[in-house]
C-alpha cells in the first residue's frame, strides 16, 4: 500500500495548496458503437483524470489543459480525513491518502470541454495545468507525476 500524507511545514503558498495527487486512468467501453459500415466510432479508450489537492483556503477550479486538450473541472469536497484513490497499475498497490489536520481535501474530476481555450502560460511536457479563482485572484497550478490507476474491466 502507498500511502500519501500531507506536511504542514516548509514554505507556505499565498494560495494555500499543501499537496496535489494526480491519477489517471484508462477506461475502455464495455459495447463499441458501430457505424453502418461496422467501423467503430470511438477511437482508443477514455482517458480519466482525477486530482485530489489539500489546501487551506477554498479555490474555485475553472479549467484545465492536458495534451492540448482543453478541460471542465467538477470540484468536490471530500468529507473523509483519508481516501483510497485506487490501485497503481504499475503493482497493484493501494494509494491512501491521508488528510493532514486542518487542511481541506477536494476530488477534482476532469471532463473535456466543449469549447477548446488556450492556456494561460506554457505546458511543461507532461504536465497538465490547472487554473482557478480565489476570490479576485487567479490560480494556476502546473501538475506533473500522474499515477496510473487499474481500472475494473469493462463487463
Amino acid at each position: 500500500m502507498t500511502i500519501l500524507t500531507g506536511c504542514t511545514a516548509g514554505a507556505q503558498l499565498k494560495d494555500g495548496i499543501k499537496n496535489i495527487y494526480a491519477f489517471r486512468a484508462e477506461h475502455l467501453p464495455g459495447i463499441v458503437a458501430v457505424d453502418p459500415q461496422g467501423n467503430p466510432t470511438h477511437q482508443g479508450p477514455d482517458t480519466l483524470y482525477t486530482i485530489y489537492i489539500e489546501s487551506t483556503k477554498p479555490i474555485q477550479w475553472l479549467k484545465a489543459w492536458k495534451n492540448g486538450k482543453t478541460y471542465s473541472i467538477i470540484a468536490m469536497p471530500v468529507a473523509d480525513t483519508s481516501v483510497d484513490a485506487g490501485i497503481k497499475k504499475a503493482n497493484g498497490e493501494h494509494v491512501l491518502i491521508i488528510l493532514t489536520k486542518g487542511n481541506v481535501l477536494w476530488r477534482l474530476d476532469l471532463t473535456p470541454a466543449e469549447k477548446q481555450a488556450p492556456p494561460p502560460q506554457k505546458i511543461k511536457p507532461g504536465h497538465m495545468l490547472l487554473q482557478g479563482r480565489q476570490g479576485t485572484k487567479t490560480v494556476v497550478r502546473s501538475v506533473g507525476n500522474e499515477v496510473e490507476l487499474k481500472l475494473p474491466d469493462a463487463v
